[in-house]
């Protein structure tokens, strides 16, 4: 196993750990301070973002886990040089003009924002940290710039990490 593809499943295991640790801040009530005589309730801060649904939450946890496995098995072809070229892509079928399409219903979609993870759950913030060291290393530079494919996938984790990626 190649350092890159080891750091890359540390960063899905961390990330999902980072998620499980802020979904149990979440459903954790504030504890109460008893001091002397006295009971004191923290007050939570206002919500200022929208909170996203499981759904999302578990949009998001798939597409990343993909992604990172994606990657990690074109960095080994890659590495062993059995990495096959990215196929050109096929011509749309034409359509016929009497099939009506079907409405399709409204897509779940995440947040668009830079950084919008860190907004939302700041225990991410070591698998941010890692991710940006990983992008910063030479190798994966290298592997980045001959594989659009990988960049094409690292990209949407970078940008909702608040990560700038490599040009």
């Amino acid at each position: 196993m190649s350092p890159i593809h080891e750091r890359l499943t540390w960063l899905l295991a961390t990330l999902g750990a980072a998620l499980g640790a802020f979904a149990r801040r979440l459903a954790t009530p504030p504890q109460p301070a008893f001091i002397g005589h006295h009971t004191y309730v923290p007050i939570t801060e206002p919500e200022r973002l929208p909170p996203l649904s499981p759904a999302q939450w578990q949009l998001f946890w798939n597409r990343t886990a993909r992604a990172v496995r994606r990657v990690a098995a074109l960095y080994q072809a890659w590495q062993a040089g059995t990495l096959k070229p990215q196929a050109a892509p096929r011509p749309k079928s034409p359509t016929t003009p009497e099939a009506t399409p079907q409405p399709r219903p409204s897509p779940l979609r995440l947040p668009r924002g830079f950084a919008w993870l860190n907004h939302r759950a700041p225990e991410i913030a070591p698998a941010a940290g890692m991710l940006d060291l990983l992008v910063q290393e030479p190798e994966l530079r290298r592997f980045a710039a001959e594989v659009p494919r990988a960049a094409r996938l690292l990209r949407p984790l970078c940008h909702a990490l608040g990560i700038r990626p490599p040009p």
